[in-house]
């Protein structure tokens, strides 16, 4: 080592370690080359960059989706701007609310204790015209909503409803009641001292107006041809000012809907036994209508392109929406919380201009109509109903609360107490039922049947409505003040369920018979007690020759259960399914007898007496003769 010089050494020892540098060079790269890319963080994905504000609403599909329907494709645009206004039954009152299926979620505007109904946007969105019974009446309204200025069109006892704006945002027409008849008035939006304008003075029924986008006619639905169908008020005429549009024999059409342009009507009509919307051409008047969509209250977008509807079920109210322009369904059924009493879609500004109103948080109101239980893993008790008359006046304690609460509100909205006398409340098991069926909802503790005897006396009147070959009943009670300070008008043709007594072939082949809408001031029974959870029952197959079958008079708290499952909470087991006995073949030993042959009787031998032998005389050859 001593011979070998320093600058050879140093040669070597920079040679080994730039040989080492390089092999770790490269063995970095083959690894870096066989796992990725490196991350630059220590943990989670790298960050992304921020996404640009899209031009278009955030997407907010409902949650309320029922499983069994099928959810939004992806595909679908929120391109329809604007916000929906819409009055929605709300516990004891109808509040207004606003609304757009994919951009705003159901938002309260009204929290108020009175009832706010039949909302209509102006055409600039600034204004919101609605019927109210703030001062114990209904009356009309505008509200300015950018100054929050609120003012009273009308101030008199009798029933408004259903108002629609001249293009201009000068008028207002809307139906009325006059001298016991609903008509249609013309009365302006700027001075409401002047006296409103009578459009219509017919016998029948005129309600439910549309102003055209164009100013010059109105439509509106009349039963001046029998039934309800869609009429065109043409403004500019005096002679044949009125046309029916409609005209579809056997068919009850109402809800009519201009489209932005003027060129479309949509109303709901019949289909095979459902409601449905329809929408007629003005440029080509002599087509059939088109069929849309199962649904009813149609409503057009600000442009043109989408309709809105509600979807009728027995006991529960759909949302549903309808590309008019790719003639696909634009939102499947979503359910809705309440009854829907009118809705107006109005432009995208008006969603800006509603903003201060929003109301946050469930309504004030919420503790007069919250039937909400605790639940209990102990079987359900009856409880008595206090003040009740019926043969059993008993029901389970979980609910009787919405039946008290049920009992108030009708009381209050039509001043007599229909459930305080009840045909039946619950029924033992051992007793036998009524109508002569199995799934008796009144054995489970659940239902109640009122006083059947009040049809006769005309105190409620009954509306018929089928269902995919079920029928059921909308059951309107009379009003006890008929000072339109309780209950609306009744436009819808009653069912004479008596009829079938009165001695017409016709009418006791259908149980009964249809007859035009009575005078005076009602009250939905049926929508009141779906608020509180109480359903009507089907009419059994044999109604139509057997009345108690009808069961007009019977509603079920079914609170989410079928007819079994609630049987079950109440009786145990070996009573719905008691041991049925059944003969079991034993053998056992007996004593036998020895079979015998049968033989006839035989005939006795007896001697028959013989006829005595006579001697045959022995022949005597005469003597020989001569001669023959």
């Amino acid at each position: 080592m001593a011979g070998i010089k320093p600058s050879f050494l140093s040669f070597r020892y920079g040679l080994i370690i730039a040989s080492l540098l390089l092999c770790l060079i490269l063995g970095l790269g083959i690894l870096r080359a066989t796992l990725g890319p490196v991350p630059t963080t220590v943990s989670g994905s790298a960050p992304q960059p921020p996404t640009p504000p899209s031009a278009t609403p955030e997407i907010l599909v409902p949650t309320a989706t029922p499983t069994s329907l099928p959810s939004p494709p992806l595909s679908i645009s929120p391109q329809a701007p604007g916000v929906i206004v819409l009055a929605l039954s709300d516990g004891p009152f109808i509040h207004l609310f606003a609304y757009h299926p994919y951009a705003l979620p159901l938002t309260r505007l009204t929290d108020n204790p009175w009832d706010d109904v039949h909302p209509a946007l102006s055409p600039d969105g600034q204004r919101l015209a609605f019927i109210s019974r703030r001062n114990g009446f209904w009356n009309l309204y505008v509200l300015s909503l950018p100054d929050g200025k609120l003012t009273q069109i009308t101030n008199t006892p009798e029933y408004k409803g259903h108002p629609t704006w001249s293009p201009d945002a000068q008028w207002l027409a809307y139906e009325a009641l006059v001298d016991g008849n609903l008509e249609i008035l013309v009365k302006s939006a700027l001075d409401p001292s002047q006296a409103p304008i009578r459009l219509t003075e017919d016998p029948a029924l005129d309600f439910s107006p549309q102003w055209s986008p164009h100013g010059r006619e109105i439509l509106f639905v009349s039963t001046r041809s029998g039934k309800e169908d869609i009429w065109l008020a043409r403004l500019d005429l005096v002679e044949g000012r009125f046309v029916n549009l409609s005209q579809t024999p056997g068919c009850a059409e109402r809800d009519p809907a201009w489209s932005p342009d003027g060129r479309y009507v949509a109303w709901s009509g019949c289909d095979e036994g459902e409601r449905s919307i329809w929408v007629w051409d003005g440029l080509n008047p002599n087509q059939a209508p088109q069929r849309l969509i199962s649904g009813e209250s149609p409503v057009w977008s600000p442009q043109g392109d989408y309709l809105m509807g509600v979807l009728s079920t027995p006991n529960q109210l759909f949302w549903v929406g309808y590309n008019y322009d790719q003639d696909t369904l634009w939102v499947p059924p979503q359910p809705l919380s309440g009854q829907v009493h009118g809705l107006t879609w109005g432009p995208l500004n008006a969603l800006e201009a509603l903003k201060p109103y929003f109301l946050p948080g469930p309504s004030q109101f919420a503790s007069l109509f919250s039937t909400s239980t605790a639940t209990s893993t102990t079987r359900p008790r009856l409880t008595r109903l206090e003040d009740v008359e019926a043969p059993y006046p008993y029901l389970l304690e979980e609910a009787a609360p919405a039946f008290d609460l049920l009992r108030q509100e009708v009381a209050r909205q039509a001043g007599w107490d229909l459930l305080g006398n009840l045909q039946s409340a619950f029924m033992p098991i051992s007793e036998p039922s009524g109508a002569g069926h199995v799934d008796d909802w009144l054995v489970t503790g659940r239902a109640f049947a009122f006083n059947p005897l009040l049809l006769q006396a005309k105190w409620i009147v009954l509306t018929r409505e089928d269902y995919h070959g079920e029928t059921y009943w909308r059951v309107w009670l009379r009003t006890r003040y008929q000072d339109g300070s309780q209950g609306v008008p009744l436009t819808l043709p009653v069912w004479n369920i008596e009829a079938r007594f009165n001695g017409n072939p016709q009418a006791y082949e259908q149980g009964g018979s249809t007859e035009a809408p009575p005078e005076g001031y009602w009250v939905d029974f049926t929508e009141l007690a779906q608020r509180w959870g109480w359903e009507r029952l089907p009419a059994l197959s044999n109604w139509r020759s057997y009345y108690p079958a009808a069961r007009f008079n019977q509603f079920a708290w079914r609170n989410g259960l079928e007819w079994d499952e609630a049987m079950s909470q109440v009786y145990p087991p070996e009573v719905l399914n008691p041991p049925t006995p059944f003969p079991t073949w034993t053998v056992t030993p007996s004593p036998t007898s020895t079979p015998r042959i049968y033989t006839s009787p035989s005939p006795t031998l007896a001697a028959t007496p013989l006829a005595p032998v006579v001697p045959r005389p022995t022949r005597t050859p005469p003597p020989h003769t001569r001669g023959p």
